[in-house]
């Protein structure tokens, strides 16, 4: 999984779940 030519708009299944993960424990939805 190269992160160079890797699209934030299509995040990998595993950044966007750890991102998701992230903001769960933040509290704070704001990428969604």
């Amino acid at each position: 999984m190269p992160l160079d030519g890797h699209r934030q708009d299509e995040l990998c299944g595993a950044c966007r779940r750890a991102l998701w993960w992230k903001q769960e424990t933040v509290g704070v939805p704001a990428l969604l």
